[in-house]
């Protein structure tokens, strides 16, 4: 299904349409739009106008202010991500994010010993194929530090194009765990 800002931007779309006709029919009959009963007309654009740009602001600031580093990607590579991505990351800026295949942002091989490059690129078209892909991973910061991660890939229609949402969380009981038994060891 349609989002509501996609609905929402349709409602707009029409009713813009409308009140181009009507304002045609104003300037034919010379009449003031509240002698032809338009002032509810145009309270409805301006009302789905004002809905419309709430509901932009209230995603934005979910995507900009979550802990939860959330990343959009489509077949060549990451598009996006939020301040979250770079913070756990530790990456400066959106561009240098952008620069990056999800297999740069892991070590060489994942703990299974299955290479990060092809097996980045097996859940990523899981998730394109079936809609998501929820799994663990092993993912690298910038600064060389491991860490294990939960990885969720979520397919979803972006500006006409096919995506993928990528959530991503650092893995803070199997770290704990981690270690734990390195404290052990030594």
């Amino acid at each position: 299904g349609k989002s509501n800002i996609e609905e929402i931007q349709i409602l707009i779309d029409s009713l813009n349409r409308i009140l181009a006709s009507l304002k045609l029919a104003i300037l034919r009959t010379g009449l003031s739009k509240d002698k032809l009963g338009l002032g509810d007309a145009v309270t409805a654009k301006e009302l789905a106008e004002k809905k419309l740009k709430e509901s932009e602001a209230r995603h934005k600031a979910i995507y900009e202010n979550s802990s939860d580093a959330i990343m959009i990607l489509d077949s060549k590579g990451f598009i996006d991500c939020n301040p979250a991505t770079l913070k756990l990351f530790k990456l400066k800026s959106i561009e240098e994010f952008t620069k990056k295949h999800p297999a740069d942002l892991s070590p060489p091989k994942q703990s299974d010993g299955s290479p990060s490059l092809k097996a980045a690129g097996q859940h990523i078209k899981v998730a394109f194929e079936t809609g998501s892909n929820h799994f663990k991973w092993v993912h690298r910061k910038s600064n060389g530090v491991d860490f294990p991660a939960d990885v969720l890939l979520t397919r979803l229609a972006l500006d006409g194009n096919i995506v993928l949402l990528a959530t991503v969380r650092e893995d803070v009981n199997l770290l704990a765990k981690q270690n734990k038994k390195q404290r052990s060891a030594k």
